[in-house]
């Protein structure tokens, strides 16, 4: 975007509105035209922002960089940040703000080039250099401004993929907000990149929103203070800026780096949960992992458990031989200090912080299962579970079910260990690091369970996380009536997922994929079905 030298002129146009129901008092104020561009503001609760007369785009490669204190982090061009709420404010709107960072600009340049500043940088350092921020607006924030606005309603997969998230869209609004208000990294995927977990599965993660569309606000028109909202195609989005697609990227921002961490221990628990084979028990694997890495990872524990912060390994330090290859060719051996670092992951405030780092479906594997007579029939790619599914559980108790696991059949055949089940305490996950070789350890120690709707604490896990389960396979089928097990519908405005059909009791179960796990209702199949969605 070209910046505009401040400029006197002797017109503008004003429109005000109070939308019926809501608090909010809507100001746009469109500026003369300066050539081909035009300086425009739009007030939103009495916060002005500036109105960009062209897409904003990162700066690429960077001029500047600043720090942000608060994080402890290098803020560069593409990073996207959480901003502290404006002081005295507890309204919607005001009270969060997320933003990609377009460019960092010393003060010299921000003063000409008449972006509107966030209102509590002067309690913060008048030398330091601003950081120009492209507004990105949650959907409750948008629906708050403007009521009318159309946000997109997804297939009940992505759905699932995305539960926890909150959908957010990109905008064409501009502030200049100083590095101390930068209070946090978050990372927007989009929608479909979370459905294929392009980075790992993140539902549930913290700090991690998904988007599909953008929000334009109406640069020339004084008659309207609407947004727009327009569909991106997953191609087209450039989750870390222009050098996204580049084999050759000028810069790796914090939030990349952050996102490629949690990408990498996706993989590593993914191929935990296939050394355990159907079978449960304990499962290792080791990998190359860099300091910076295991900063990364360890302060992002701590933060959400202080039990969490790494301390030194339990195992014995000692002097381990290492060969050296010298300048003139020869070698050496020298016994170089070993020092490991350990984050241990036993109790339930544990585990959640984990998941919560990286997905709620950290710890949890599925043993594979081949499609069926109806799948294959219906062409159906997402498989629910089912009465006798293995499932390998991280962070599940059954201390005191002894008795009636035996006599229900609660697990395999094969299981192993199955007598230390029962103990409390028994299953961990356990990260390892040694900071000499830069290697990464990690250990989990689970259990095989058959999903049973007789199993107490498998159906607590299920309700816990909002899993939808099919306790008669019968309601996997496509009826003529269109209702199916995961098949989406709207229910007074509001999505929901079918978790449970009873043809009998003419009852459908719906739980909403919201940000509150495990919110559900029941309705009749009449209103179940004058609620579908077409072609979901």
């Amino acid at each position: 975007m070209s910046t505009l030298a401040p400029q006197q002129h002797n017109r503008h146009s004003t429109l005000t509105i109070t939308p019926s129901s809501h608090y909010m008092r809507l100001r746009i104020v469109i500026a003369d035209t300066f050539g081909s561009y035009a300086l425009a503001m739009v007030t939103v609760s009495q916060i002005e922002f500036t109105v960009a007369a062209s897409w904003p785009v990162p700066r690429n490669p960077p001029v500047l960089s600043t720090h942000g204190p608060h994080i402890c982090r290098t803020i560069l061009p593409s990073d996207t940040v959480h901003i502290a709420p404006i002081c005295g404010r507890n309204k919607p709107f005001p009270s969060s703000f997320y933003g990609r960072v377009v460019d960092i600009v010393d003060r010299t340049s921000a003063s000409e080039s008449g972006i509107v500043r966030h209102p509590d940088n002067h309690l913060h350092d008048s030398t330091s250099a601003l950081i120009k921020m492209q507004l990105i607006i949650a959907q409750h924030q948008s629906e708050d401004i403007h009521p009318q606005a159309q946000w997109p309603i997804f297939c009940d997969e992505t759905r699932m993929a995305t539960r926890g998230l909150i959908q957010v869209a990109h905008t064409n609004l501009l502030l200049l907000v100083h590095p101390s208000l930068i209070t946090d990294l978050i990372h927007v995927l989009h929608s479909s990149q979370c459905t294929n977990q392009i980075f790992g599965a993140v539902a549930g993660r913290e700090n991690c929103f998904h988007t599909s569309c953008n929000a334009l606000f109406d640069h020339s028109n004084s008659d309207s203070v609407f947004h727009e909202m327009q569909i991106v195609l997953p191609t087209n989005y450039l989750i870390f800026g222009p050098t996204t697609n580049s084999i050759l990227p000028c810069i790796v921002t914090e939030t990349e780096r952050e996102v490629e961490m949690k990408y990498f221990l996706h993989r590593v628990f993914h191929k935990l949960l296939v050394k355990l084979g159907k079978i449960g028990g304990t499962a290792t694997c080791t990998e190359h992992f860099g300091r910076g890495d295991w900063w990364l990872l360890s302060t992002a524990l701590g933060n959400l458990d202080s039990s969490l912060i790494p301390r030194p390994s339990a195992i014995k330090t000692s002097d381990t031989p290492q060969p050296i290859l010298q300048g003139d060719l020869s070698l050496k051996t020298e016994l170089l200090p070993t020092t490991m670092t350990t984050i241990i992951v036993s109790t339930p405030s544990q585990f959640s912080a984990l998941r919560s780092c990286l997905s709620n479906i950290v710890g949890i594997g599925i043993k594979k299962r081949a499609p069926n007579s109806t799948d294959r029939k219906y062409g159906r790619t997402v498989f629910d579970l089912q009465r006798g599914d293995v499932v390998h559980l991280v962070d599940i108790n059954l201390d005191g079910y002894e008795e009636e696991a035996e006599g229900n059949d609660w697990f395999p055949a094969d299981a192993v260990g199955q007598r230390q089940y029962f103990r409390a305490g028994r299953n961990y996950c356990r990260f390892r690091y040694d900071s000499r070789v830069r290697e990464l350890r990690v250990t989990i120690k689970a259990i095989a369970i058959k999903v049973d709707v007789d199993a107490e604490p498998m159906l607590a896990f299920l309700e816990h996380n909002g899993i939808p389960f099919a306790h008669d396979n019968s309601d996997d089928e496509l009826h003529d009536d269109g209702l199916r097990l995961r098949r989406g519908l709207i229910i007074d405005d509001e999505a929901w997922i079918i978790s449970r059909i009873d043809r009998e009791d003419d009852v459908v179960t719906l739980v909403q994929p919201d940000t509150q796990l495990g919110v559900s209702m029941t309705v009749s199949i009449v209103d179940a079905i004058e609620g579908l969605i077409p072609g979901l």
